[in-house]
C-alpha cells in the first residue's frame, strides 16, 4: 500500500515537473517570436531595449529580469555600440592577454575574448581581463585621433597562492 503510493507521488511529481518544462518552452518560443519582430508589438508600440551587459567585473548590479542570451552575442552588441559612438577619427586597439582567452571588458561593457580588435572613440577608456583560472588584470589607456596601439595584460592572480594559519 505504501509503494503505491510513494509511486503515484513521484509521478504527479514528474509530470508536475513536465508541464513546468513545457510551459517554460513555449514562453521562450513566444519571447523569441515576439523579439524577432524588430522590437514592435501588435499595437505598434516599441518594446524597451533589454541591456546587453553580463555583470562587470567590479560587481555592479544589474536587472534580474534580463533575456538569457549567449556571451557572443553580448559581446557582439557592445563591440557594435562601441564602434558606433568612435566617430571620424577613431582608433584602433589590440588587446592581448597572458594567459590567452581571457574575458575583456572595456567602459563596463563586456567585449568578448582576447587577443581583440576593437575601434574605439578618442580618449581614456578602461580595460579589464579576467581569465577562468581566476587571474585580473585592469588598466586605463589614452587614445588619440587615428591612432593604432596595441595592449597586452598580464593577469595576475587575485588569490594568494599560499595561506599559512598560527
Amino acid at each position: 500500500m505504501r509503494l503505491g503510493a510513494v509511486l503515484r507521488c513521484l509521478l504527479v511529481f514528474f509530470l508536475g515537473l513536465a508541464c513546468a518544462a513545457c510551459a517554460w518552452a513555449q514562453a521562450a518560443a513566444e519571447y523569441g517570436s515576439a523579439t524577432a519582430k524588430a522590437g514592435a508589438t501588435a499595437a505598434g508600440a516599441k518594446l524597451p531595449k533589454p541591456n546587453l551587459n553580463p555583470p562587470a567585473p567590479s560587481g555592479q548590479p544589474q536587472s534580474a529580469h534580463l533575456p538569457i542570451q549567449t556571451g557572443e552575442s553580448v559581446a557582439a552588441a557592445n563591440v557594435l555600440r562601441l564602434e558606433q559612438h568612435a566617430g571620424p577619427d577613431a582608433a584602433k586597439l589590440s588587446l592581448q592577454s597572458v594567459p590567452d582567452r581571457a574575458q575583456v571588458w572595456v567602459d563596463g561593457l563586456f567585449v568578448g575574448a582576447a587577443p581583440l580588435n576593437l575601434t574605439l572613440a578618442p580618449g581614456r577608456h578602461r580595460v579589464e581581463m579576467r581569465s577562468p583560472a581566476k587571474e585580473s588584470g585592469r588598466q586605463e589607456i589614452e587614445l588619440v585621433p587615428k591612432q593604432s596601439r596595441q595592449v597586452a595584460l598580464t593577469l595576475a592572480s587575485r588569490y594568494p597562492k599560499k595561506i599559512s594559519l598560527r
